[in-house]
Order: C-alpha cells, then sequence, then structure tokens
C-alpha cells in the first residue's frame, strides 16, 4: 500500500514479468469489494454442497470444504493491511 492506495500486479508482484501490468485500488473500495468477493465465495460454499447433495454425492460437505481449503474462502478476512 502507498498513499492510500493498493496495488494489484497481474503477475502477482513476485516476478518481472515485462508484459506484467497492475491497477491500483483507494484502501477503503479495495477493503469493500474484497469484502464482497468473499461473502459470494461463501455463498457459493453453499450451492456447491447443495448441489453435491442434489446429485448423491456421498459426502457433500467435505467437497465444500475442500473447495473452501483450496480457496481459502472462510479464513480471516482477506484485507491487506
Amino acid at each position: 500500500m502507498v498513499d492510500g492506495f493498493v496495488r494489484v500486479w497481474s503477475d502477482g508482484g513476485m516476478d518481472s514479468i515485462a508484459s506484467a501490468f497492475h491497477l491500483d485500488f483507494e484502501q477503503s473500495s479495495f477493503e469493500t469489494e474484497l469484502s464482497k468477493v468473499q461473502q459470494d465465495l461463501s455463498t457459493f460454499l453453499v450451492k456447491i454442497e447443495a448441489w453435491a447433495n442434489e446429485i448423491k454425492f456421498l459426502e457433500p460437505s467435505k467437497l465444500s470444504s475442500k473447495f473452501d481449503e483450496c480457496f481459502a474462502i472462510s479464513q480471516s478476512p482477506l484485507l491487506v493491511r
């Protein structure tokens, strides 16, 4: 974060790739939008478990939990400080 802005690099900012680009976000709007993304993903977890239940997947909650684990959806807030 620099001067109240969060910079997000297309390559993650860890490599020096010539074609990399960045987007700058005001910190407050970045945090707000990131929170919305986390809520959307949490809703997705509920829906994937319901879908797995509908198709008679043996353990729907395990499928949902695996998605959660892989994408770290339910971890503490995804906010950058």
